[in-house]
């Protein structure tokens, strides 16, 4: 006698985040209804293209229904932690009072004493033969999907179930039982659908259209903006963009904490495509500007020394103005009808437009003397090569700042000199991307404002070294009242400006 054919259930995972950027990896788990955690698997997915992606569950049991739990996660390609044990959380990133240093969200592996003994601990166990072959990482919950399907598998019948990983779920990280280390629970289980919050896990319907969809929803999230021309001469467009907001640095600075990046979407909005000028300064003075601090006017050959401003016009009008302190700078902004770019906007100008965020404004390649304005250190302060700071660039020319040129340190937007040249002003405070003010933010256009006094300026600057010019530098201006010699501006608007020339 022919036995009925198997129960099926054809999963179609297609996802609204940026792919590869974000969306670059798959994870797929299978649970039985009692709990037991029999296969995982993972899949690398470099190329948009193949979104979404599809597999097939299936019973071998040709008596009854059969209930299987597919856990699905979506997350950057090789963004993962060690895995001891399911380690929950209570929110995501944005709703958090703080978030660990490694991105996870908690404080990373709990200590031993309060982690359950090894065998008590969910793992992956192929039996006698097999044993224990638990997966040695986990995807970092602070910037992975996490989605559960409960699927009923009847035997004869076959349904397909289209699953979108959404965006806003980022950072909601299933619960497969009431505490954390303890096996699959159905009754306890919770999942993240639609965003903002868990849901109990409930079987899934499945539909008797087993077509494959020939569209992907992917990189839809945060793209409801675009830009419908690249602005002018004066301002570059940015188009609104879901992105990680900081990451693992690749370089040799790292003055303040760039760890645990998260999602953000950032509105659309419109830059200066070069530094502020002396000449630009001098200008908006003329156009009734009052600065609450004019800025030092001493260009001497020694560390901050080197100020571009004057009161009467001189040979530094094509400087980028420099030794300005904060509040002149964001009042100058505002004055032009702007403002200062909060973190999450300055690093999306420097590293945007291309399938995975580049290191650098241009790109990954590491700059030689000709791409950027750096490596021009004063040699009382460093001596070559050494430090964050670098004279590599001096070599038979002074050292100290240098005109601002239309080089090849621009992005593909037209934006200049956000490698090199002179450090940004921003609006933001220099807290730790762990700190409260930052992980309470919420995803779309988060910033971060409290009492400190300093702010954060971003990019290089002309005595940075190569690895300074990173798109997550972040630093700390020494002097904050005045302004450094190597810090400058440059300004956001929410709507398009009118040609300042």
């Amino acid at each position: 006698m022919a036995l009925p054919a198997r129960g099926e259930a054809l999963v179609v995972v297609d996802t609204d985040l940026p792919a590869p950027a974000i969306a670059g990896h798959l994870r797929v788990d299978f649970y039985s209804a009692d709990g037991g955690w029999y296969e995982s698997r993972g899949l690398a997915v470099p190329d948009a293209s193949r979104w979404p992606l599809s597999f097939s569950v299936y019973s071998e049991d040709f008596s009854r229904d059969t209930q299987v739990v597919v856990r699905l996660r979506v997350y950057p390609d090789g963004r993962e932690r060690d895995y001891s044990g399911e380690r929950y959380t209570q929110s995501p990133i944005g709703q958090l009072p703080d978030a660990g240093v490694d991105g996870s969200m908690d404080a990373g592996a709990p200590d031993a004493a309060q982690q359950p003994p090894h065998d008590k601990r969910p793992k992956l166990d192929h039996g006698d033969d097999g044993g224990d072959v638990s997966p040695a990482t986990e995807p970092l919950p602070a910037i992975t999907v996490d989605r559960l399907l409960l699927l009923r598998l009847v035997p004869g019948k076959r349904g397909r179930v289209i699953v979108t990983m959404k965006a806003r779920c980022t950072g909601w990280m299933s619960k497969l039982a009431a505490e954390s280390f303890q096996p699959l629970s159905l009754a306890e289980a919770r999942t993240c659908i639609d965003g903002d919050s868990l849901t109990a896990l409930t079987e899934t319907a499945l539909d008797a259209d087993m077509t494959l969809p020939k569209t992907s929803a992917q990189s839809s999230f945060g793209a409801e903006q675009p830009c419908e021309s690249p602005g002018n001469a004066d301002v570059a467009c940015v188009p609104s963009a879901a992105t990680l907001f900081g990451g693992p640095r690749l370089g040799d600075v790292d003055i303040t904490s760039t760890m645990p990046d998260r999602l953000v979407r950032v509105s659309r909005f419109w830059i200066d495509r070069r530094e502020l000028s002396v000449a630009k300064f001098r200008a908006a003075i003329a156009q009734g500007f009052v600065p609450p601090t004019v800025p030092v006017s001493t260009f001497q050959a020694f560390n901050l020394g080197a100020c571009t401003f004057a009161k009467d016009p001189g040979p530094y009008e094509s400087y980028a103005l420099n030794c300005v302190s904060w509040a002149t700078a964001r009042a100058y902004c505002q004055f032009r009808g702007g403002d200062l770019p909060t973190e999450p906007q300055w690093e999306l100008a420097a590293t945007r437009g291309r399938p995975y965020k580049t290191r650098f404004p241009w790109g990954d390649d590491v700059p030689g003397c000709d791409r950027a304005i750096f490596g021009r250190a004063y040699p009382n302060v460093i001596s070559p090569f050494e430090g964050p700071s670098s004279r590599e660039c001096v070599m038979a020319a002074n050292a100290g700042p240098v005109a601002m040129t239309d080089g090849t340190d621009v992005t593909d937007l037209g934006v200049f000199n956000l490698g090199g040249g002179v450090s940004e002003w921003t609006r933001n405070p220099p807290a730790t991307l762990g700190d409260p003010c930052w992980t309470a933010a919420p995803l779309d256009d988060p910033s971060c404002a409290n009492a400190r006094v300093s702010h954060i300026a971003r990019g290089g600057g002309w005595r940075s070294s190569a690895a300074g010019l990173d798109g997550l530098s972040r630093a700390i201006p020494q002097d904050l009242t005045m302004g450094q010699d190597d810090t400058g501006v440059r300004c956001v608007y929410s709507a398009l400006p009118a040609s300042q020339n």
